[in-house]
């Protein structure tokens, strides 16, 4: 139980919110793999030939990703639906070795994506439901996020900018009224030959602070896509005796694409708390 509060405790430090992680932790392999960065990461043109950046039709998407002390995300989508299950397994209200209850902890978001495009330019909104259950208490609200994205140069060149976490608790766990974890996001993205950069500023209203991500994709050819990012939210949890503070916050990840399917793995390092590590699987149904 203590390893999991560790781990909780670390999660709003590293995700800068005190509630409803759900809300702000990856759900995808790109997302933990990047930091949780870009929202529209440029695919290299190599991947024209890819079915997956044809059509977003009959696509469906699985994710699972593995936090410390055995938190676990599970994420289901299906073209613009998306479903996310955030499980913190089961705690023990416990006096040596007494057991007085058991009991678990888990949040669920469940949202629809809607999108427009304007010539070079795509209008983005995305509406959820959101809850968030520990022991008897829970909450829940809705949730929007809403943005746009411009492309240019041929599309190897795109300009971003989102208001996240827009909405409304309607009950909250107790009298305190939270907040949630609203913040804008601002991404540029560039493509050079088989290498995409990608460079996002993020300001967290809440507490009036910045987060830098850098993350760097590389494109070998149509089928494989390496990718490495790093962000200056982690340096809080760097330990001066640590030789190896150098990657806290590292995110790796790997993407395997094939006719109709895709596989991709990705790790994240917490430092001190640990690594978070996932996978996903993509498929066309026709």
């Amino acid at each position: 139980m203590k390893n999991n509060f560790l781990v909780l405790i670390v999660i709003n430090l590293i995700f800068c919110q005190a509630e409803f992680q759900i809300l702000t932790v990856p759900k995808n392999i790109l997302q933990l793999s990047s930091n949780g960065g870009s929202n529209f990461l440029i695919k290299n043109s190599s991947y024209k030939n890819s079915n997956f950046f044809k059509s977003s039709k009959n696509l469906y998407s699985f994710n699972l990703i593995h936090y410390p002390s055995n938190i676990m995300l599970y994420n289901f989508s299906k073209d613009k639906y998306s479903i996310s299950f955030l499980d913190y397994g089961f705690f023990e209200d416990r006096i040596n070795d007494t057991i007085y209850k058991t009991f678990s902890a888990y949040e669920i978001l469940a949202n629809r994506n809607f999108n427009k495009k304007i010539r070079n330019h795509t209008l983005d909104l995305s509406i959820g439901l959101f809850n968030s259950s520990i022991y008897t208490y829970n909450s829940f609200g809705l949730v929007s996020s809403l943005g746009i994205n411009s492309s240019y140069k041929k599309n190897t060149l795109s300009f971003s900018l989102f208001l996240e976490n827009i909405g409304h608790i309607f009950k909250n766990y107790t009298a305190y009224n939270q907040k949630l974890p609203f913040r804008y996001k601002f991404s540029i993205n560039k493509i050079f030959n088989k290498v995409s950069l990608a460079y996002d500023v993020i300001y967290l209203n809440n507490f009036n602070e910045f987060q830098n991500i850098l993350c760097f994709q590389f494109n070998p050819n149509d089928k494989v896509s390496l990718r490495i990012s790093n962000t200056n939210n982690y340096k809080n949890l760097w330990l001066e005796d640590n030789k190896y503070n150098f990657i806290s916050g590292l995110g790796l990840g790997i993407d395997i694409n094939l006719k109709n399917t895709s596989i991709s793995i990705g790790f994240l390092n917490l430092g001190v708390a640990g690594l978070v590590y996932g996978t996903s699987v993509k498929f066309l149904r026709k």
